[in-house]
């Protein structure tokens, strides 16, 4: 949110408003009328989280949007590097190493679900886009 703010406070004069057709112009209209499926997808396919944050602040998104898709879609990321880690103990030293194939194929699946959640909710986006 520190990062969010930032970019809030300093980006107004990043975005020219007389400027309507350029690409962040368009980008930025796309962001603020969908900020939580925008935001949220963006957490899901593991975007560097100090480019959306600031991003997100320059753009002027919604904050409280924006705190709840970064809250939900960092769920899974959170949890698959974690168990990814878990999946290798190296408590007794490093020659003792154990490999933990359920941690690290339970990382890999939540990964991929991750990955598949956000095409589904990209997709369903465009297609409410499309129809309106």
């Amino acid at each position: 949110m520190i990062a969010y703010m930032i970019g809030r406070y300093f980006g107004d004069d990043i975005i020219d408003e007389e400027h309507e057709t350029s690409v962040l112009q368009k980008y930025g209209a796309r962001m603020r009328e969908s900020s939580f499926n925008t935001v949220f997808i963006m957490r899901l396919i593991f975007l560097p989280y100090d480019l959306v944050n600031y991003m997100s602040g320059f753009l002027k998104i919604d904050w409280k949007a924006f705190l709840f898709a970064t809250i939900l879609g960092s769920i899974p990321g959170t949890v698959s590097f974690a168990l990814f880690g878990s999946s290798i103990d190296i408590s007794q030293g490093i020659g003792s190493a154990e490999f933990n194939p359920w941690a690290f194929g339970s990382a890999i699946a939540i990964f991929l679900v991750s990955l598949l959640i956000s095409r589904i909710v990209k997709s369903r986006e465009a297609q409410s886009q499309a129809a309106a």
